[in-house]
């Protein structure tokens, strides 16, 4: 059913449906993003009404979709056709929404990347589980923003909240063990809320309903996620990339770029040599136009516990910024200096390990924010 309502979008755009609506996912492209994305367009198709779809639109280019594996292989095993999908960023320099495009809603993110700021009067709609940024409550039908582990939790309640069923309950039911860690309270990521979801879409998948069934699927879906041994550096780089823009004490603004990879160090130098792997950070870093590359590793240590690691490239001037940053988050994320490396080209690398492994992009970016809100940079 999916399949076929992925269909129905691509061929009501071809056909140049006069004002359509978009569901719009973040610019990350993680399975939450995709996959929630696709299923709360679906869902606002049945409760809108009328002969056109509300039509769910990727945030990052078509080609890098085989990047995610895990989706690709989701989807694949559920019959979803992966090509079916339609983006709003045509190239990493042109973004361009369908013609006469009436609405969009976001999910999976609150307010619109600064260089997507003209479309601001047409967020109608948004359902998110990030930090709330406020920009757009008094324009909207519908705001849904609530502190859960995975955003495709509150599709889920927004599912039964309007008594539409739920097609391949499975796929759904993904983003939210892979978000929320298999839902093991360690990791700080998993609510009542995500359990409630879960248990709600179990009802109607028999082959995860018997003991440990669950775990073993996380296991696949978890190394699915987790390999990159086919990627190239600027691919694992933009997998699951985000840009921010973020204002000092000075009122200067500073692009920052932060990339999640699903492997520690010492796992993305056993694919590429640390020289391999530092260029392609700095080559991303200067083709992306940004004043800062951040590198999030996560994965299992030597000691087979979840960990994680940060890596950032900047220029020599402002390493006082993440000086400034490590230690008013040292009770929050608790970052270590373990390697601080300066270029003839007056640019730095400082890696550090982190103390609290349940601090991901999505809890980093807005300490990050306000850190750097109160720094004032010697220029």
């Amino acid at each position: 059913m999916i399949s076929q309502f992925l269909y129905r979008c691509k061929a009501a755009i071809a056909a140049g449906q006069l004002h359509p609506k978009i569901v719009l996912g973040n610019e990350g492209g993680d399975m939450d993003s995709i996959v929630g994305s696709v299923y709360l367009a679906y869902l606002l198709t049945q409760v809108d009404g009328g002969d056109d779809p509300v039509v769910p639109y990727l945030n990052f280019i078509l080609d890098d979709v085989p990047l995610r594996n895990d989706v690709v292989k989701l989807l694949a095993e559920e019959g979803i056709d992966t090509a079916l999908f339609q983006s709003v960023v045509q190239s990493p320099s042109e973004l361009a929404l369908p013609a006469r495009c009436s609405e969009i809603t976001l999910f999976d993110h609150n307010v619109l990347a600064p260089h997507q700021r003209e479309w601001d009067a047409l967020v109608k709609r948004v359902v998110d589980h990030h930090v709330d940024e406020q920009r757009y409550p008094s324009q909207c039908t519908l705001y849904e923003v609530a502190a859960v582990g995975s955003a495709s939790t509150l599709v889920v309640e927004l599912f039964d909240r309007r008594n539409v069923a739920i097609p391949s309950p499975k796929v759904l039911l993904a983003p939210i063990v892979l978000d929320t860690m298999n839902f093991d309270v360690k990791h700080k990521k998993v609510t009542p809320r995500d359990v409630a979801a879960r248990d709600r879409l179990i009802r109607d998948i028999p082959e995860l309903q018997q003991q440990g069934s669950i775990d073993a699927w996380f296991d696949t879906l978890n190394e699915w996620k987790n390999d990159t041994t086919q990627l190239t550096p600027p691919q694992c780089l933009r997998r699951d990339y985000k840009r921010f823009e973020f204002t000092d004490a000075k009122v200067q603004n500073w692009r920052v770029g932060i990339s999640s990879v699903p492997v520690l160090q010492n796992g993305i130098h056993a694919l590429y040599t640390p020289e391999k792997w530092i260029a392609a950070c700095s080559a991303f870093r200067a083709e992306r136009d940004l004043d800062v590359l951040a590198v999030m590793y996560a994965g299992e240590n030597t000691d087979g516990l979840f960990s994680r690691e940060l890596e950032v490239f900047l220029p020599s001037h402002i390493i006082g910024m993440f000086e400034h940053f490590a230690e008013v988050t040292d009770c929050t994320i608790g970052l270590a200096l373990q390697e601080s490396a300066e270029s003839c080209a007056s640019l730095a690398r400082l890696f550090y390990t982190q103390r609290d492994g349940a601090v991901s992009r999505k809890k980093f970016t807005p300490l990050l924010s306000d850190a750097i809100a109160k720094f004032s940079p010697k220029l």
